[in-house]
Parts: structure tokens; C-alpha cells; sequence
């Protein structure tokens, strides 16, 4: 399961009888609402690409709290950190920092849905399927070189499309869901439509195809601060709810 390698993974074997339910912990870094440029994420990231044209639209559907104005430097700060120091090894960082409309699209980039949290590729779908039937197309990325993690995944209209996971140091790839799509073929993946993920160890994805797909998905932030055409702005920090 990825849950459990990942467990393993970032969080170190557990003792018998210790609790290893995760704890949402928030950080407690001071966040600036003084308008900045965009910085760039996504090499060692998880992010949602939401094609929207409000982001307020986009934290309401998502469903976060205790939602505030955020520069970029605030924002990537806040959520690229695994966990809370000294909160033990299963804290989870729920903040979510929610860009600025970009070329038609908002991104949500956290801690929250990705290889460091509990959550499985199932929630993360979920998730796609719910922003995409409220915004038509939802597309989720996630990239850990030290784990090997690579994913992308992409529903549109309220149903899952596409998707891929991959973790090098686990069992290599977990998930290769739905039709190949022309952009991955055009990349020089190849038509992976129908392959059974256990009969794919033959390939091993580079540690920036997410990237790439992106790009030719939506668009990749890592390539955000090469935009002389952005201007300083700000986005919305909010908090995903623990169960």
C-alpha cells in the first residue's frame, strides 16, 4: 500500500502500542499580506490545478478555515514544510496556500495530499472529482525525488480522466489509470493506456515529469518566476479540517 511505504518512508517504524493515528499541526511561522512576486514550487511539491477564475471560489469548495491574504513567500513557506517540528513523526501540515488566477488557472499547493500525509491515491481523486465537476477541470501533481514520488493525475466534468503514480523506492508503479493522453505520448512516455502497473517496471519516470506534464497540462510553476509578464500580487492561506 502507498500509505503504509510511505509511513515507513518519512515517518520511521512504529513501537507496538504507540499511536500512529496522524495530528494536524499548524505551523507557526508569521504570515505578510504585503503583495509580492511569484516564487516558484513544484520540484519537491504536491499542488492542485483548478481551472478557475476565482480563488476564493476554490478555497470554498475545498473547504478550508481560518482563511487569510498571503503573499507568495508567506504562502510557500507555510506549506512546504513537511510537518511541525516536535509533534512526532505522523504530524501533518494542513495549511494550503491558494495562488492568484495564472493563465486561467488556480493552484493549491499543501502538504495535505500528498506522500507525507495518510491520505491515499483514492481521497486524492475524490478530491479531482469533486473540484472538477464545480470548475469543469481539476489536475493534481505531486513530486518527492528522495522517495522517487512522481504523480499526476487529471479529472474533468465530475469523472476521473488520467492517472499515474510512482514510487521508486517502494514498489515502483502503483496506479496508471484511464487513456494515455496525446501530451504524455508527446513527451515520449508512451501509450500506457491498459498496462497493468505491476508490468511496467520496465520504465522509470525522470524526477521532473510531473513538470512536464504540467506544462503541457496547465502550466508548471517551477518555471514562475522565468514570468516577467506577473505582476506582485497575493493569494489566500487556509487550513484543510482534521476529522
Amino acid at each position: 500500500m502507498l500509505v503504509e511505504f510511505l509511513a515507513r518512508l518519512f515517518g520511521g517504524a512504529q513501537g507496538a502500542g504507540e499511536n500512529t493515528a496522524p495530528q494536524f499541526v499548524r505551523l507557526a511561522h508569521p504570515v505578510s499580506d504585503r503583495p509580492d512576486r511569484p516564487a516558484k514550487f513544484g520540484r519537491r511539491s504536491n499542488w492542485l490545478a483548478v481551472r478557475a477564475d476565482d480563488p476564493q471560489a476554490v478555497v470554498d469548495a475545498l473547504g478550508l478555515e481560518d482563511v487569510q491574504a498571503s503573499n507568495w513567500a508567506s504562502g510557500l513557506k507555510m506549506t512546504q514544510e513537511m510537518s511541525a517540528a516536535g509533534f512526532g513523526k505522523l504530524a501533518i501540515n494542513p495549511a494550503a496556500f491558494v495562488t492568484p488566477v495564472i493563465d486561467g488557472w488556480v493552484m493549491v499547493t499543501t502538504r495535505h495530499l500528498g506522500p507525507v500525509d495518510e491520505l491515499s491515491v483514492v481521497e486524492v481523486e475524490e478530491v479531482l472529482e469533486k473540484l472538477s465537476a464545480n470548475f469543469g477541470e481539476a489536475q493534481y501533481f505531486g513530486g518527492f525525488p528522495g522517495a522517487g514520488y512522481i504523480a499526476w493525475y487529471r479529472a474533468r466534468d465530475g469523472k476521473l480522466t488520467r492517472g499515474l503514480t510512482y514510487v521508486g523506492q517502494g514498489d515502483g508503479f502503483l496506479d496508471n489509470f484511464g487513456k494515455t493522453t496525446p501530451e504524455e505520448i508527446e513527451l515520449g512516455f508512451g501509450d500506457l493506456t491498459g498496462r497493468d502497473p505491476e508490468e511496467m517496471q520496465d520504465l522509470t519516470p525522470a524526477e521532473d515529469d510531473h513538470l512536464r506534464v504540467a506544462e503541457l497540462w496547465s502550466f508548471n510553476p517551477d518555471q514562475l518566476e522565468d514570468r516577467e509578464d506577473l505582476e506582485k500580487s497575493t493569494g489566500l492561506l487556509g487550513y484543510f479540517v482534521g476529522e
